[in-house]
């Protein structure tokens, strides 16, 4: 049987109808080859089947042949394997990027060899001038010398703190301030599922929408570098054929459940928001309902209970009342650039409970109020003046606060003995009208060197004594006894104080207000006259300086709660290069960031080239095809000629022979 007249033209003519429209796709893909995010794309065809549904009518004699090509579906060229490998990459490079960044800033504020005006250089400059007066001890011009270079060196701790405060704001405003990387996953998130919508729509008319979906995965893409996240799709129940695109982000909590990590499923998205407890952490959450809110938009996925899951409860200000707070379930991640901010911002290091390893912003933050604070300390200590009762009555007021009944050292005995009676003097004095008696040596000795500066201090607590508001002997372990009061106050010389009244920390730390004023000075000996020999000259004595100045070569063990503390061990190291070791420490968590993300940016660089090699525009594969797919329209061309031919023989020349 004689096969259909215009059979074999059908066939040619779909052979160059897809020729045609392949030469079409090839010429886009040229087009393209610059556009972001493009995604090479191919035309997929299948041969038609010869026959059709008449086929058992039809007689079964002879051979079949096929009907030709039909053009099926427009298709990318994308490896799923490598879109996850690269995203997951990615989030990791996010992460240490974060980490990278923030540490080259603390780096650089701790670098005591780059920068000549550091704090080693201020302390030694603080050195030299104690050194110029234990030269000329007592020499007012000289100590106020030494004030001044203390409030120099001061101005440094001062200026780190504030620097890691910059650098703490600084990094706040890259996660929430306008334009932070929040308000930009928010953006993503939306256009995320506005594209899913566009993409549905266009579906349901047949349109396979492969610019938009080239849209989305770029914004994928660029999610995965702030968080680790899974892409699914999954069929659309009530469309056949069509999928629908969700995304969750991953995290360390086991216990959250898929629903509580989505952030797009379809045409719905969530909202994060940034909220700060009151010590100042910061926390990433999901928006909740709240009364009206205006940021509340259509197709918001919102956490309608957001204390009834799994994760950190956390206090924080609310973010459309800054005046108040709200109880939120703080969101782990398990990497990308949103986990290393967090970390960055919160992480304390040896200072968190527990301690952990990673030295974010905290952690420096509170190495250098501990050290500094612990530098005023003792200073503060060793500059006290001098009392030679002074260490037996502190030994004998440890053991009495720790429980113990120790006998009472004779010279104290002997001191609270020689009070009472000067007390009882003093109330006879006043009942006979006439001058009050002068204290007596041995009670100037235990309180000052000069009695006369103890003022109406001395005086009010023997008048205490006499109305009973004071007990002799004293009560040591009520840490308000008058007699501690007021030995506090006559034996203190603080060289350093806060500004605020509070703990003394790198950004309140001054130079105390009574040497600054010349109420005292530095204490240079701590050699007084002897109850025998009350006119002793001692004002040559250099040892309790000499004392200061062994201070700063000293080796010390710092802890998270001070020198020789119960805390976790810091370093061990002395005065003048603790910050050196601060700035050494900074540079080596630096250094291994900028190791690591350099290891995993090379990682990231090969996937992108096995992703580039099937997904983006090749300009000699694309050549080749220009002339393959040229090459299979000619030839389709030229079948239809050759049936030309044929028919032309068929119609016109079979039959006449003979003619």
């Amino acid at each position: 049987m004689i096969r259909a007249t215009f059979a074999g033209f059908n066939i040619a003519a779909s052979g160059m109808a897809a020729a045609q429209r392949s030469l079409d796709v090839t010429g886009n893909n040229m087009a393209n080859l610059n556009t972001m995010g493009f995604t090479r794309q191919r035309l997929d065809l299948n041969s038609i089947p010869s026959g059709g549904h008449n086929d058992r009518f039809a007689p079964t004699g002879g051979v079949s042949v096929g009907d030709g090509v039909r053009m099926t579906q427009m298709a990318q060229l994308r490896d799923p394997h490598l879109d996850r490998r690269f995203r997951n990459e990615a989030s990791a490079i996010g992460e240490l990027n974060a980490h990278a960044g923030v540490m080259n800033s603390i780096s650089r504020i701790f670098d005591e060899i780059q920068f000549e005006q550091g704090v080693f250089r201020a302390m030694q400059d603080f050195r030299t001038q104690m050194q110029r007066l234990s030269n000329q001890p007592g020499e007012a011009t000289i100590d106020a010398t030494v004030a001044s270079s203390a409030q120099s060196m001061l101005r440094m701790f001062q200026m780190y703190s504030m620097q890691l405060a910059s650098e703490r704001d600084y990094q706040n405003s890259l996660l929430d301030g306008h334009g932070g990387a929040v308000s930009q996953i928010n953006t993503m998130l939306e256009n995320v599922a506005l594209l899913n919508r566009h993409i549905r729509e266009s579906e349901l008319f047949g349109n396979p929408a492969l610019e938009l979906k080239d849209q989305r995965n770029l914004l994928i893409d660029q999610l995965s570098a702030y968080m680790r996240i899974e892409v699914h799709l999954t069929p659309d129940p009530d469309m056949p054929g069509i999928d629908i695109l969700s995304i969750t982000f991953m995290d360390d909590n086991p216990n959250l459940s898929p629903a509580e990590r989505t952030l797009v499923n379809g045409l719905n998205y969530t909202n994060l928001q940034v909220g700060r407890t009151a010590d100042g952490d910061t926390f990433v959450f999901k928006q909740t309902p709240q009364p009206n809110n205006i940021t509340k938009r259509p197709n918001m996925i919102t956490d309608p209970d957001p204390l009834n899951h799994p994760g950190q409860t956390v206090t924080v200000t609310d973010p459309d009342d800054p005046t108040g707070t709200i109880d939120i379930k703080a969101l782990s991640f398990r990497t990308g650039a949103l986990r290393g901010s967090l970390d960055m911002l919160n992480s304390k290091g040896a200072f968190d409970n527990p301690p952990n390893t990673l030295n974010g912003i905290g952690y420096y933050e509170r190495v250098l109020d501990r050290m500094v604070a612990d530098f005023a300390h003792t200073f503060n200590e060793a500059n006290m003046a001098a009392n030679p009762l002074w260490s037996t009555f502190s030994e004998y007021q440890t053991a009495v606060s720790s429980g113990g009944t120790p006998a009472t050292p004779p010279a104290l005995a002997d001191l609270f003995a020689e009070l009472q009676d000067f007390a009882n003097a003093v109330e006879a004095a006043d009942i006979a009208s006439v001058p009050r008696p002068t204290p007596p040596a041995a009670l100037a000795q235990f309180f000052d060197h000069n009695f006369a500066t103890a003022g109406s201090g001395f005086m009010a607590y023997i008048d205490d004594v006499i109305s009973g508001a004071a007990t002799l002997p004293p009560d040591l372990t009520n840490p308000n006894d008058p007699i501690l009061n007021i030995m506090n106050e006559l034996l203190s010389r603080p060289l350093f104080e806060s500004e605020d009244g509070l703990p003394i920390n790198a950004k309140n730390i001054q130079v105390a207000t009574g040497w600054t004023n010349g109420s005292y000075m530095m204490t240079t000996t701590r050699q007084i006259a002897s109850t025998d020999d009350e006119t002793g000259d001692f004002s040559g004595a250099t040892d309790q300086l000499m004392y200061m100045l062994s201070l700063f070569q000293r080796s010390f063990n710092f802890t998270t709660d001070g020198i020789d503390g119960t805390g976790t061990r810091l370093f061990t190291s002395n005065f003048e290069q603790m910050f050196r070791i601060i700035g050494v420490n900074a540079a080596s968590d630096a250094s291994s960031r900028d190791n690591a993300l350099l290891a995993n940016t090379n990682v990231i660089m090969g996937i992108e080239d096995m992703r580039n090699s099937i997904s983006s525009v090749s300009m000699d594969e694309e050549g080749v095809n220009l002339i393959r797919f040229q090459q299979s329209f000619a030839a389709s061309a030229r079948v239809m000629t050759s049936l030309d031919e044929a028919l032309d023989v068929l119609i016109n020349r079979t039959g006449i022979v003979g003619r």
